[in-house]
């Protein structure tokens, strides 16, 4: 039995490759980028993921939880549009993490590092969209008050 519901996403367009029972949805890969970074999301998590692809603003009120636990990569900490790393730098690689989309104004005072950041402090991703923060082993642990993870 399938827990999770499977998609991809191909110019905007979502199919279904499994359908699943679960409350997650799982994408294999972002083949914008080099790494292989299957990611899933819960269902708020996809509201947030479609409305970033489609470029408008995610629902109100809705956070979302999202992981990946194989690394990945990343061009920017700053554009959520970007496709290509800024000249001069290299793709982020981002360890094994969970995310938290679209959490306001509740994060506000996490730290902000700028265009690339180092992936093994706690830090927010595209300022108030999401938050990151793997242990030094790069295995994300549970630390009261903070949901750890990239987006």
């Amino acid at each position: 039995m399938l827990l999770c519901q499977i998609i991809e996403s191909v110019e905007g367009n979502i199919r279904t490759l499994r359908q699943g029972t679960g409350q997650f949805t799982c994408i294999p890969d972002d083949p914008t980028n080099p790494a292989n970074d299957p990611n899933c999301v819960d269902a708020n998590g996809l509201e947030w993921a479609k409305a970033w692809v489609a470029r408008t603003e995610p629902p109100k009120g809705k956070v979302g939880f999202g992981y990946m636990l194989q690394d990945g990569t990343t061009p920017s900490n700053v554009d959520p549009f970007a496709t290509q790393p800024p000249g001069g730098m290299g793709w982020m690689q981002e360890p094994p993490h969970v995310m938290v989309f679209n959490y306001g104004e509740s994060m506000v005072g996490y730290p902000e590092p700028g265009e690339h950041a180092d992936m093994t402090q706690p830090c927010v991703m595209w300022a108030r969209l999401s938050l990151s923060a793997p242990d030094d082993s790069g295995e994300i642990v549970d630390r009261p008050g903070l949901l750890l993870g990239w987006n």
